[in-house]
């Protein structure tokens, strides 16, 4: 189960026992975003999980491991 947190954050969960598998945290780009802290969520594809932050960046993270697609 992948769940985000404010303000750039995706933990991958156990359903089962909730515990951890990985949590992903991408800093933000400016100081201050325009429109608040918010979060919308992440939309996934086969095993790659897409978040839009909220400094307006798409990011790719691999479902299994949480790392940085392409890095």
């Amino acid at each position: 189960m992948y769940l985000t947190q404010s303000p750039n954050d995706v933990v991958a969960l156990d359903a089962k026992s909730a515990g951890v598998f990985w949590l992903i945290t991408t800093l933000l780009s400016c100081a201050r975003p325009c429109c608040g802290i918010v979060n919308r969520g992440v939309a996934i594809l086969g095993d790659t999980l897409f978040m839009a932050t909220v400094d307006a960046h798409l990011v790719a993270i691999d479902a299994k491991n949480g790392t940085l697609s392409g890095t």
